[in-house]
């Protein structure tokens, strides 16, 4: 994102009190900050129509619509316009979609307002905000995913497998030893082992484990 500089911003919440608090917390946090309150959806989007904001922060429910909705609209029309959800839902659903609309963070409000205004200053900075728990679940998704890639990368590997390959995969997975596997493949052992070495980097285990596993997954037992 860059280095950033906030001199305007926009609150879009209905809770009268919850707007006020924001507010505050961007009084505190950026000095001689211009602020523009807004209280429903329409609302929103007439501010934005009259003026630039550097800063929005969104509540995703509201009265008369979806907060998303002025997440896009900011892609859109002003995308030098840093967009940070400010909710109460904690649930990926929502996480994610605010993500993939463009939303350059995710704040709960129960945040303690040290930690809410350490966060607005990260935008300063060009970093990102999202609350801790928001954080970890991101963390927890991009893990996912690494695992996901990892099982379709051995996927790929294990159709690549020779025909002579997937059978010495499919003995070792019956937990037979490379003399055993060599004597009933007429193969040497020397052979048999050489098999197994390319089977492994092949399908990047190191294991008969979990050769067993991915044999059977791939249902070649």
């Amino acid at each position: 994102m860059g280095n950033k500089v906030i001199q305007t911003a926009l609150i879009l919440e209905d809770i009268v009190d919850v707007n006020a608090w924001i507010k505050q917390m961007l009084l505190e946090t950026f000095e001689g900050i211009r602020i523009q309150q807004a209280y429903s959806l329409d609302e929103a989007k007439h501010l934005l129509m009259s003026q630039h904001y550097d800063l929005a922060l969104i509540d995703l429910s509201l009265p008369d619509g979806k907060g998303i909705e002025v997440v896009d609209w900011l892609v859109q029309y002003s995308a030098e316009t840093i967009s940070v959800v400010v909710t109460i839902f904690e649930d990926d659903q929502y996480l994610f979609e605010a993500i993939s609309h463009g939303a350059k963070g995710y704040l709960l409000k129960d945040l303690e307002p040290i930690v809410f205004k350490k966060h607005l200053e990260n935008l300063i900075a060009g970093l990102y905000a999202f609350s801790p728990t928001m954080t970890q679940k991101l963390l927890n998704y991009v893990k996912t995913q690494e695992q996901l890639n990892q099982k379709k990368q051995q996927l790929k590997e294990s159709l690549a497998l020779t025909n002579r390959e997937k059978q010495v995969l499919i003995h070792i997975a019956k937990g037979q030893q490379v003399s055993e596997i060599g004597y009933e493949l007429g193969l040497s052992s020397h052979t048999v082992s050489g098999y197994v070495k390319e089977i492994y980097r092949k399908l990047q285990i190191s294991s008969r484990a979990e050769a067993a596993l991915l044999a059977k997954q791939y249902g070649l037992i």
